[in-house]
């Protein structure tokens, strides 16, 4: 008795794999090639289907394999050029859309992400893949270093109950988690809402009337409160100071910001000082004299700084004034909705305003060198009558 044959279709029903994954497999050499039948038709026996099914269920390459590349894995799964990257239907589901983002990162590590949001994991096993085979060759082989958990940092709320923590580790690394309700933790802040470290002693103070410090680490705050001083910082570091930090030291006699030696530190000086400013609570800036490149007050402390000195010049530090305009250079920061609305007029209504900035983006001619600016007469361009566009109206073709 003949064997039944099975179709691309076929394949999929009998081993619930979506077509890019089984293209991918197959350039693996983890399933049978299939037989031509007809043109542009390719079929497999049932037997061979069967005997593939074990070996398809996402476990590890064979030994020897080519190493993947972000362009051989969008090449194999038919995927399309996107910006630097590419677009691809996501072998962990039934993906009509093209969903998967595939692209390199400036470490050649190939980056995965499905916008459906299926797991990096579940695609990896998709495509019977390692996480280690992400990265690029010279590092598979090699683990990295084991890292030891040196600090926690918790984070709570008014109340003093824990909001989330900070993890701090040795190679120097930081991860935040979350409790999750049954003894563990989420590896991630999403959704949870972002407070300043030690915030009921901050509060305290500021009612009482007292100073705060402020500096870039929880290292920094627990060096300072070793001296019997109030000190906070925010989840993250430099650069990731919210306006709504401010509103916690209301009532305080003022802010002392500490930046670190470096641009980051810096500039999370200005951050700091303009929102607490902008609340209204006095403060200062204070540059510690003395500090190596990227030190900080940790690091003056170590030196041989004392409490005293640091109170010495913290009273001699002047207010924390915003500059002048003209100290600025001209740049004025305004609140977004005191900017009062244009009226926007529109050569294709919702589409095309007149008078704006365009940016087109799209696969080549698709006709993106066609824009509309304003209008023009035939003599200086072509008409265009778009599909719900603009009919009549003279387009300008720039090839820019």
């Amino acid at each position: 008795m003949a064997e039944r044959l099975l179709s691309y279709g076929d394949v999929r029903r009998e081993t619930t794999l979506s077509e890019s994954t089984i293209r991918w497999l197959i350039s693996e050499g983890r399933f049978p090639r299939p037989r031509p039948l007809l043109p542009g038709r390719v079929v497999w026996t049932e037997s061979e289907v069967g005997g593939s099914r074990t070996s398809t269920s996402g476990g590890p390459r064979k030994r020897g394999a080519a190493p993947v590349t972000a362009d051989k894995l969008a090449r194999t799964l038919e995927g399309r050029r996107n910006g630097t990257g590419w677009m691809a239907r996501c072998p962990a589901h039934e993906d009509r859309n093209a969903s998967l983002s595939i692209s390199e990162g400036n470490d050649r590590r190939i980056l995965l992400h499905c916008h459906a949001g299926c797991r990096t994991e579940t695609i990896l096993a998709a495509l019977g893949l390692e996480p280690r085979e992400l990265f690029p060759e010279a590092e598979r082989h090699h683990t990295r270093p084991s890292r030891r958990e040196v600090a926690r940092y918790s984070y709570t709320d008014e109340k003093d109950r824990e909001i989330y923590q900070v993890v701090r580790f040795d190679p120097k690394d930081f991860r935040q988690r979350r409790p999750d309700g049954t003894g563990g933790w989420i590896w991630n802040l999403d959704g949870v809402r972002r407070v300043l470290y030690r915030l009921p002693r901050v509060l305290e103070k500021a009612k009482a009337g007292g100073v705060v410090y402020v500096v870039e680490g929880e290292k920094d705050v627990e060096a300072l409160e070793r001296l019997g001083l109030a000190a906070t910082c925010n989840p993250g570091g430099a650069g990731k100071w919210r306006p709504e930090y401010a509103e916690t030291f209301r009532g305080s006699l003022g802010a002392v910001m500490l930046p670190d030696n470096d641009s980051p530190g810096r500039a999370q000086a200005r951050d700091v000082a303009q929102s607490v400013h902008a609340a209204g609570v006095p403060v200062k800036v204070l540059e510690l004299p003395g500090l190596p490149e990227k030190g900080d007050v940790s690091d003056w402390l170590a030196a041989g700084g004392t409490k005293e000195a640091l109170l010495a010049l913290q009273k001699a530090a002047p207010l924390w004034e915003p500059k002048a305009r003209h100290e600025a250079d001209h740049q004025v920061v305004v609140r977004v909705d005191t900017v009062a609305r244009d009226k926007v007029e529109w050569d294709w209504p919702g589409r095309m305003p007149r008078a704006k900035l365009i940016i087109l983006d799209g696969d080549p001619d698709q006709g993106k060198t066609t824009v509309g600016v304003r209008p023009r007469g035939p003599q200086n361009a072509r008409r265009v009558h778009a599909a719900g566009g603009p009919r009549g109206r003279a387009m300008q073709t720039c090839s820019c």
